[in-house]
């Protein structure tokens, strides 16, 4: 994914041979982390069928808030949204 942003639900767009996508999924329950990591799971099992390099972001929003970055071959980086 070459952008971090909010995009339409479903929306797609390429540019220059990348690919943004963004998609929203609505929880009433479960900790952030929880669901970030389900988010993580799923994301890199679509995308290890996908030719080429990718990158993708993940963030669950609630009373609290996580995040993740995926890069191929390399552990997810995690963190943290604090609320102020």
């Amino acid at each position: 994914m070459g952008k971090r942003g909010f995009q339409l639900r479903s929306e797609i767009v390429r540019r220059a041979g990348s690919c943004v996508c963004s998609f929203v999924r609505e929880h009433a329950q479960g900790a952030v982390d929880q669901l970030r990591d389900a988010a993580c799971s799923q994301l890199e099992e679509v995308a290890t069928g996908s030719p080429g390099s990718w990158r993708g972001y993940v963030q669950v929003c609630g009373t609290e808030g996580a995040w993740a970055t995926l890069v191929p071959g390399k552990p997810p980086v995690l963190g943290s949204i604090e609320k102020t």
